[in-house]
């Protein structure tokens, strides 16, 4: 199935995790997948590496999306040399999970500006592309921790339900043009994170989701892969939960 043919999509933190399976899968549809990556050359090669046995058009680009300048330039660069831009993913996303009255401001700002900041630098400069195409599809990525607090995450949930909320309002803006703005939130997927996490830890984990398992970075590419497809063409500002039904 080539869903995505002839489409250019873009991927933030697309090196590895979770925003690298959301690459693969859009290249495996026929994508011409380019993705950002703030610092770990090696993982991005290898992702690349991968991607090129789909398409040899595909690239990776160094960009702290947190940089107005730099996402511009790479961005326009993207643009003159393929045309277009017909899908984002906002993927990228740090922690620093501390308990509030021990967390510092810098820690505070430097999740805010990755994790929500990032998103509205990325989408405001793509956007200006899809209005003069007059399609798109942007999908942001949040998480359950907007939804359900955790200990120890004031920040992150903060960022995320900002994501959520940013989603609808940014939705609203767009939609005129043709332009599908959604956002998808994970629950426990299994990532190098996740594998780090003591076993008894996780077993009370996967005990909390009504599924009781922890869910695969294949289940949140699916679902980002059909809000970028035309099968979702009258969704618009959603917020599709990916949990197994840990948010019930």
């Amino acid at each position: 199935m080539n869903r995505f043919a002839h489409k250019i999509v873009l991927v933030t933190g697309g090196s590895k995790g979770i925003g690298k399976k959301i690459c693969l899968d859009f290249a495996k549809e026929g994508a011409i997948v380019f993705f950002f990556y703030k610092s770990d050359s090696l993982a991005a090669n290898e992702t690349i590496e991968e991607l090129q046995k789909y398409h040899n058009a595909s690239q990776a680009y160094q960009c702290s999306t947190t940089n107005e300048q730099d996402v511009q330039n790479n961005i326009r660069n993207i643009i003159k040399n393929m045309g277009k831009i017909d899908i984002l993913v906002n993927n990228a996303g740090i922690t620093r999970d501390s308990l509030f009255f021990l967390a510092k401001l810098q820690d505070w700002s430097d999740v805010i500006e990755t994790n929500l900041s990032g998103v509205f630098l990325m989408t405001k400069e793509v956007s200006r592309y899809m209005i003069k195409q007059k399609s798109g599809r942007i999908i942001n990525i949040a998480s359950t921790s907007a939804i359900k607090a955790n200990v120890g995450q004031t920040s992150y949930a903060a960022s995320k339900a900002g994501i959520i909320a940013y989603t609808r309002a940014v939705a609203l803006e767009l939609i005129p043009y043709n332009i599908f703005v959604n956002s998808v939130s994970p629950g426990f997927i299994t990532t190098e994170l996740i594998k780090t996490i003591p076993e008894k830890m996780m077993e009370n984990i996967k005990s909390a989701i009504p599924l009781k398992k922890i869910g695969s970075p294949s289940e949140v590419s699916n679902s980002v892969l059909f809000l970028a497809s035309e099968q979702a063409g009258y969704i618009v500002g959603h917020n599709l939960v990916i949990d197994g039904g840990l948010t019930l």
